[in-house]
C-alpha cells in the first residue's frame, strides 16, 4: 500500500530531526585515566583526547557516548558500561567496552534496549551477582536488572519505584541498609530512599527532599564512592545549562532519621580545558580502586555547547 503524502512527510521529518540530533550531540565522549586520588583528580589529565567516542560504536549508529560506569574483575579485566544514543531509534541504549589494562578500550556491543530512552547504567555488585539500574525516566520507573551472563546478558528483575520521571537513581549499601538517591526531571530536587534489601520495599527518607529548587547540586552525577572509610556523593551542576560540571560532597551522616553532607569540590571542570573536547562541560564521574594508591577514573564531557540528555 502506498504511503500518503502526510505519512511520507512525517518519515522525512523524522530522519531530518534524527540527523540534526546526531550532529548536535556528536561531541559527548568518555575518557578513562589513572590517578592517585580521584577527589583531587583534574580532568585536564585526559583533556587531549577521549577514550571512547560515538564513532567507536560499531553495531548501531551512535551520536554520542556518555554516563560511564566502571567494573573491574580480576587484575586485568576491566569493563565500562555507558549510554549510547542510537540515531536510528532516537533513544538511549546501553553498551559496553572491555579493556585489559584500563587504557586501551575495545567496543563490544549494545546489551540493553527498551522501547523508551535508557541512560546512566549504574552497574554494581552484591555478593556474587552483578546488577544494573539504568535510568528509565521516560517509563516513569526505576528498574532493576541482573546479569544472567556478565557482562553481556541482562534480564529485568523488578521495578523498585514507579509513577514519576525518576532521574539517575544511584544505589549503595551502608550500615546494613540499601540507599537510593534519585532526582527529578527538573534536575533541581534530590530525594533519598532506603530499604533492607535491594528488592525493597523502598521507603522515602523523612528528610526528603534533601535538596529542593537547586539546579547546581541536586541531580546525581555518578556512583556513590567510598574512599578511606568516607562516602562521597557526585552531583551534577545543571545551573545555566545541562551538563555544566560536577561537584563532590562527603556524606557526613546517614541513617533512617538523618542525612548530612558537606561540599568537598565545587567544580570538577577546570579552566585549563578551554578549547578541548570537554571544554563545555561534564556531568558524570565514576571510579574504582585498582591497586594501592591507584584509581581508575571515567568521566564524560562535551565540546559543542547545547542542551543534551
Amino acid at each position: 500500500m502506498k504511503l500518503s503524502v502526510v505519512s511520507t512527510f512525517k518519515m522525512m521529518l523524522k530522519k531530518i530531526v534524527g540527523r540534526h540530533i546526531a550532529h548536535e550531540r556528536r561531541d559527548w565522549a568518555i575518557c578513562v585515566y589513572f590517578v592517585d586520588n580521584p577527589l583531587s583528580a583534574d580532568i585536564k589529565f585526559c583533556s587531549e583526547s577521549p577514550s571512547i567516542l560515538g564513532d567507536n560504536v560499531s553495531d548501531v549508529n551512535a551520536a554520542f557516548v556518555a554516563d560511564p560506569f566502571l567494573v573491574q574483575r580480576g587484575e586485568n579485566e576491566f569493563y565500562l558500561f555507558y549510554e549510547i544514543f542510537n540515531t536510528d531509534t532516537n533513544k538511549g541504549e546501553i553498551a559496553f567496552s572491555k579493556s585489559t589494562d584500563g587504557t586501551r578500550w575495545e567496543y563490544q556491543k549494545v546489551i540493553l534496549s527498551e522501547n523508551y530512552h535508557l541512560s546512566y547504567p549504574y552497574v554494581f555488585r552484591s555478593e556474587n551477582d552483578y546488577f544494573m539500574i539504568p535510568e528509565s525516566s521516560q517509563d516513569y520507573s526505576v528498574k532493576l536488572y541482573k546479569a544472567v551472563e556478565f557482562p553481556a546478558k541482562w534480564e529485568y528483575v523488578k521495578t523498585l519505584l514507579s509513577g514519576y520521571h525518576f532521574a539517575d537513581a544511584s544505589i549503595f549499601k551502608h550500615k546494613g541498609y540499601w540507599w537510593l538517591f534519585v532526582s527529578t526531571r527538573e534536575n533541581d530536587t534530590l530525594n533519598l530512599y532506603y530499604a533492607d534489601s535491594i528488592y525493597g520495599p523502598w521507603s522515602l527518607h523523612k528528610k526528603s527532599p534533601l535538596i529542593r529548587n537547586n539546579l547546581s547540586i541536586a541531580r546525581p552525577g555518578g556512583r556513590v564512592v567510598e574512599i578511606e572509610s568516607k562516602l562521597y556523593r557526585i552531583a551534577q551542576n545543571c545551573n545555566g545549562y545541562y551538563g555544566k560540571n560536577i561537584s563532590i560532597f562527603e556524606i557526613v551522616e546517614i541513617s533512617t532519621d538523618e542525612y548530612k553532607e558537606k561540599l568537598v569540590n565545587e567544580s570538577f571542570l577546570k579552566e585549563s580545558n578551554k578549547g578541548s573536547w570537554n571544554s563545555k562541560g561534564m556531568h558524570h564521574m565514576d571510579c574504582v580502586k585498582v591497586a594501592d594508591r591507584k584509581w581508575l577514573v571515567s568521566v564524560d564531557g562535551f565540546g559543542n555547547f547545547g542542551r543534551y540528555g
